[in-house]
């Protein structure tokens, strides 16, 4: 019996020690960027699962819009210490608003002239950087003779920019509306979906928890075809038919309003654009005169340079060589979704030729 138990505990070990070296094996193999992802993306999942789950009653409830449109405000935002350095601006920012809640000047109670009006989420309030280095304040002294409204706000989502649009477009009265996509879309059918399989988490979130530890258990993972990225995408497809009435609303305001429309089609740090909801509708629509999608170029990975990415690469445990893969551009970014001053200046330089176009055609 005590031979029995002997070898049954020598094979254990020798398994073991196989699994063991396989894990080394992979960690010392030359990333691929679907590998890189695929270890990114699983401690994004865990992570935004959880702030998901600690603001269940904000995503439960209907939008209001006076919930955060704090008129008159005057404070510093600062950062979020609790969240990982990939979901969090580094720095306190100023935060001052018109009485309408928005980081703009007095609204006119109604313009005679026209205006372009920019609908947006926290990228287009310009969260983590000064109000000046807006993309929208770029162009406004480039186009001194149009005023431009930033009518941007933290948390928006497409029900949230029907809102805004339905209370100002009035007052503003807009020749262009420019609709920079919410991320927030995305966070919201996350949860929806996760609601509809009645779990306060994602169901596989405990596994995911442990699979996250492995590389090997990873690797299976990935040839299994099971990756947190492909969820991601498939959830702003979802996206399209949860917001589908507001962006509808969105357009009717436009059309009735004799305003044209330029969809902003942004992308995460990872590369990939996160407005293809809206942009699917804005190519469907005659009122939509552009659908713009911005692409980042430069320099490859961190160079050296600490960042989102190389704060990211120490909180996680993960080499760098992994996330310069999945982080190709960090200079464009503060964490994976907010915009640095020189991301919100490559928008400006692409978005500004757009308008100009868009403002002769309508002359």
């Amino acid at each position: 019996m005590k031979k029995k138990y002997l070898f049954t505990l020598m094979v254990f070990l020798l398994f073991c020690s196989i699994l063991a070296v396989v894990e080394v094996s992979i960690r010392q193999l030359e990333p691929t960027q679907s590998f890189s992802r695929l270890l990114f993306f699983n401690q994004f999942k865990i992570s935004r699962w959880g702030f998901l789950n600690k603001r269940k009653h904000e995503l439960n409830a209907d939008y209001v819009i006076n919930v955060i449109a704090m008129g008159n405000a005057d404070f510093y935002d600062r950062p979020e210490l609790f969240r990982p350095p990939f979901d969090r601006v580094p720095e306190s920012y100023l935060v001052r608003t018109n009485p309408d809640g928005f980081r703009e000047r007095k609204f006119p109670k109604h313009s005679r002239q026209k205006s372009i009006v920019i609908l947006g989420d926290s990228v287009g309030f310009g969260k983590g950087i000064p109000v000046e280095e807006r993309f929208s304040s770029i162009i406004q002294k480039q186009i001194p003779n149009t005023p431009i409204y930033n009518l941007s706000l933290l948390g928006c989502t497409a029900d949230c920019m029907a809102q805004v649009l339905e209370k100002h477009i009035e007052a503003l009265n807009p020749s262009l509306i420019v609709v920079q996509t919410s991320g927030n879309d995305i966070d919201q059918t996350l949860w929806r979906e996760g609601v509809k399989l009645k779990s306060e988490a994602s169901p596989d979130m405990v596994a995911l928890s442990f699979i996250a530890k492995s590389f090997l258990l990873q690797k299976i993972q990935e040839i299994s075809g099971r990756d947190s990225f492909s969820d991601l995408k498939s959830h702003s497809l979802l996206a399209e038919s949860y917001y589908e009435k507001s962006m509808n609303k969105v357009i009717k305001l436009a059309t009735e309003h004799n305003a044209k429309v330029i969809s902003l089609n942004l992308p995460f740090a990872y590369t990939w654009n996160y407005g293809g909801h809206f942009s699917k509708k804005c190519q469907q629509s005659d009122v939509c005169v552009h659908d713009l999608q911005v692409k980042f170029k430069g320099n490859k990975g961190s160079q050296g340079k600490e960042n989102f990415s190389t704060l990211t690469s120490k909180e996680l445990g993960l080499s760098q060589k992994y996330l310069d893969l999945v982080f190709p551009h960090p200079e464009y970014f503060l964490d994976v979704v907010h915009l640095s001053a020189l991301g919100h200046n490559q928008v400006a330089k692409d978005l500004k030729g757009v308008l100009q176009q868009s403002l002769e055609n309508k002359r």
